[in-house]
Parts: structure tokens; sequence; C-alpha cells
């Protein structure tokens, strides 16, 4: 990614980068947040070997 120095760009530029800045700070804050129902990283390994678990399961039954 290139990065305008801020020593030659222009007011615009300048403006620009400033609320860009400004909105990734903000969406990566709320992106950091954990939502109510939202699954941990071991919750989702735990589903993932279930669903495996009973696919194999149901090869073997049939």
């Amino acid at each position: 990614m290139q990065v305008a120095s801020s020593h030659n760009a222009t007011a615009g530029e300048r403006e620009f980068l400033a609320e860009r800045d400004t909105v990734c700070e903000e969406f990566a804050t709320h992106e950091g947040q954990r939502r109510k129902g939202q699954l941990s990283r071991v919750e989702y390994l735990i589903v993932g070997l279930l669903v495996v678990a009973t696919f194999v399961i149901t090869l073997v039954v049939q």
C-alpha cells in the first residue's frame, strides 16, 4: 500500500488521509468487539469437530 507523505500532500489529500484514519480506527474498534451470540474460535472448532464426527458416523451406519 502506498502512503502519501504528509510533507508533499495537498490540503485535500491531508484532509482525506485524516478522515480515512478516523474511519479505519472506528471500524477496527467496532469490529474488534464480540457481539451477543458470536462464537469464539474454540466454539467454532468444537462445532466443526461435531460436524465431522456426525458425517463419519453417518457413513459408518449406512
